[in-house]
This record gives structure tokens, C-alpha cells and sequence, in this order.
């Protein structure tokens, strides 16, 4: 691991050990993640390139955020796996784009695996995170290397490795693994040839580890960010990357599809098409719910025929549409 993205470990172990986290405290933590991707909403969308350059990932995932600092404010005494379950409704029904999906189904593997639970203890945040690793890559038809998906894949194998080591310390858990995620996010340029040409890092996976940096500076400092005055106030600035907006796909189709079932590979362009959707299902075996389903087009009726017609070319996802929206992409 090279040297600067080694965590500053010798601020956490002069705390006390935190052996778990209660759902008021993670609900806070939330809350400072979300407040941290916020910060980062323009220069995300500059280094958008994939899979579409149309320079809207931080705005999708700034919507995400919102959705769920929105759904977090109000709750009160709630055990950390009420909290997650909160979380999860809300991203799943305000996810915005991929990115937002796959965020929202992450948040969705993790309220799986800690229902019930009134705290969580570093095993069962390294256990609840492999298994919301799978459920997001689970979300896209064909999943590529070097996205959003590889950071989350390290993030959950590094915090599973940490606990097989014996680390129970939640504070010096988070920073080390965030200390994994952020040279997993150096990666991407290496694993996705877009990225390399673009001169960036994935802007999702980006996303993602603003998102953990939040939480872990919350948990380790147990202090907030303070709301966003300008959500744009960390933009880097500087020309967009070369190629920004060129693409065929000018469309981004999100909609909701309700039925048992539902077949996640219809629903969704594969990469080999020049495209990419997401899916993010709630519910389990044959009660699934699609909340948000996400795909680019070239033509705004490539994707969805229409109220209760199905979804994709590939095949009908089955289930009933609603609330179809048509978003042009970003101009460059």
C-alpha cells in the first residue's frame, strides 16, 4: 500500500476502543457521509466518463444523498438495523442514476444482513458488507472492473481480512479499510481504459469513498460536516476530460417497475452495447420491487413501451411501469 494512503492509525488507537456502534450513532454517521459526497457534487460530475461522459454522476449521487440524509433526520431511538432499513428505503426510492442505484442496493445488502441488530460490532459490519457488495454488483446486467463496484468488492474483502486479524476496534476498522478503498479507487484508471485515456479515477467509485471518509471521520472525531453552504465549494475546476458528452446515448430513462420476480438482466443495456442500467431490487425470492430502474438510450423510447408494457430490449422485465421520467444528458 503505498505510503500516503496509509491510515493515521496513531489517532485512533489513543482513543478508547469502540467495540460497537449504536443505531443513533450511525444514523449520524450517515448523515456526515452523505453531507461528504455533497461537498464533492461538480468535481464528480467533471471527471464523469463511464459509462456515459455526461458529467451527472455527482448530481445523481447528490440526490442519492439527499434522499437519505431526508430519511435519517427524523428518526429518533432506532437500533443500528432499524437504521439501515430506513436507509435503504430511502436511497432505493431516491437512488438517481447508476451510481445512485447501486449505492441504494449497497445500503439494501446491508440492511439485510444486520436486521434486528441494535448495534453493530466490527464482525457484523465486515459479514453485512460482503454481502452488500454482492447485492451491488448484483445491480448491474454486466458489471465492469475499475467502477464503483471494484471499490466496494476491496472495501468489504479489507474489512473482513481486518476482523479475520483480530482488529474489533470500529474506529481503527473503518480506517484502515478506507485506507484500502482509496488505493483501490487509484486503481480504476488501470483496470478501465476510458478512465486511463480521461486522465481520472472512476467518479462513482469516487463517490463511494468520499462517502466512507465521511463516515469514518464522524466515527473516529464524532463531529458532522457541516450542511453544504455550496454543494460545488470543492470543485477542482479546469476543463472537463477529453471526449466529456461524447456519446450516442443522450437519454438516461429511470422509472419504477412493480411486480414478482423481476429479471434484472432484461431491465438493463450491457456494457457491450455502448450502455449501461442498473437495477436496484427491494424484497427477496419472488417478492421484488424495482424502485429504480436506470438506463441510457439513444432514443427516449429505446427502453420503456409504456404503463404496464415492460422494460429493455433484451427481454420485458415484467411487472407494471410508473413514474417515468426522461432525463437528456448533460451538455458538455
Amino acid at each position: 500500500m503505498p505510503d500516503s494512503l496509509q491510515p493515521a492509525t496513531s489517532a485512533v488507537v489513543q482513543s478508547p476502543p469502540l467495540a460497537q456502534v449504536s443505531g443513533w450513532a450511525l444514523r449520524r454517521a450517515l448523515i456526515a457521509g452523505a453531507r461528504k459526497v455533497q461537498r464533492s457534487r461538480e468535481h464528480l460530475n467533471r471527471i464523469n466518463v463511464f459509462p456515459v461522459a455526461d458529467g451527472d454522476t455527482g448530481t445523481n449521487l447528490a440526490f442519492t444523498m439527499e434522499a437519505l440524509i431526508d430519511g435519517m433526520r427524523p428518526l429518533r431511538a432506532s437500533g443500528s438495523g432499524a437504521v439501515l432499513e430506513v436507509a435503504a428505503q430511502v436511497t432505493l426510492d431516491g437512488a438517481r442514476g447508476n451510481s445512485g442505484a447501486i449505492v441504494a442496493q449497497f445500503f439494501h445488502g446491508l440492511a439485510q444482513a444486520c436486521r434486528d441488530q441494535v448495534q453493530l460490532s466490527a464482525e457484523s459490519l465486515a459479514r453485512a458488507a460482503r454481502h452488500a457488495a454482492a447485492q451491488a454488483r448484483a445491480a448491474i446486467a454486466e458489471p465492469r472492473e475499475g467502477t464503483v463496484l471494484s471499490v466496494i468488492t476491496d472495501y468489504a474483502d479489507s474489512l473482513q481480512q481486518l476482523v479475520d486479524r483480530g482488529v474489533r476496534d470500529l474506529r481503527t476498522l473503518l480506517a484502515d479499510a478506507l485506507a484500502s478503498a482509496k488505493s483501490s479507487l487509484a486503481q480504476t484508471p488501470s483496470k478501465l481504459p476510458v478512465l486511463r485515456r480521461a486522465g481520472v479515477v472512476d467518479a462513482g467509485a469516487q463517490g463511494f469513498v468520499d462517502f466512507l471518509e465521511g463516515v469514518s471521520e464522524y466515527v473516529v472525531s464524532g463531529r458532522r460536516l457541516a450542511q453544504p453552504a455550496d454543494q460545488g465549494a470543492e470543485d477542482s475546476g479546469g476543463p472537463l476530460p477529453e471526449g466529456h458528452g461524447d456519446s450516442a446515448y443522450r437519454y438516461c430513462t429511470e422509472c419504477v417497475v412493480e411486480g414478482e420476480g423481476l429479471d434484472r438482466r432484461a431491465g438493463a443495456l450491457g456494457a457491450d452495447e455502448g450502455a449501461q442500467g442498473a437495477m436496484a431490487l427491494r424484497g427477496e425470492r419472488r417478492e421484488q420491487r424495482a424502485t429504480e430502474l436506470t438506463v441510457r438510450a439513444r432514443d427516449d423510447d429505446e427502453i420503456v413501451g409504456g404503463e404496464g408494457r415492460g422494460v429493455g430490449r433484451r427481454g420485458r422485465v415484467g411487472g407494471t411501469v410508473h413514474g417515468r421520467t426522461i432525463t437528456p444528458r448533460r451538455p458538455a
